[in-house]
């Protein structure tokens, strides 16, 4: 019996092993090309209550250059978009440099708590 508990655990290490390496082999492939991964955050967007990362390039695209103007506040305005999968969005757009990196923190976790 400890000789069958020897041998899954020398098989699990190798397969783990194999897994890292051609990971680590894809992920230098992607970065090469270009590409960003989004492995995690394709999972973490389906996990109710966890922001997304985009890259701004993104937003504008999905905003339409921010042209469908929802709201405006004192420091920061709402535009209407739609992301490439179809999925609609509005996306926050802080303005100035008036807000720290607390203040735009506490934002993404007001956002993040919303339900919908």
């Amino acid at each position: 019996a400890s000789g069958s508990v020897i041998l899954a655990v020398f098989a699990h290490l190798i397969i783990r092993r194999r897994y890292k390496h051609s990971r680590k082999l894809l992920e230098s492939q992607l970065v090469s090309q270009g590409v960003e991964l989004r492995i995690e955050y394709s999972f973490l967007r389906k996990v109710a209550g966890v922001p997304t990362k985009f890259r701004y390039k993104e937003l504008e695209e999905a905003t339409d250059n921010f042209q469908a103007l929802l709201g405006q506040g004192s420091s920061a305005s709402v535009f209407k978009g739609i992301l490439n999968d179809g999925t609609s969005v509005a996306v926050k757009r802080i303005e100035g440099e008036k807000h720290g990196e607390k203040e735009f923190q506490a934002e993404v976790s007001a956002i993040a708590s919303v339900q919908h």
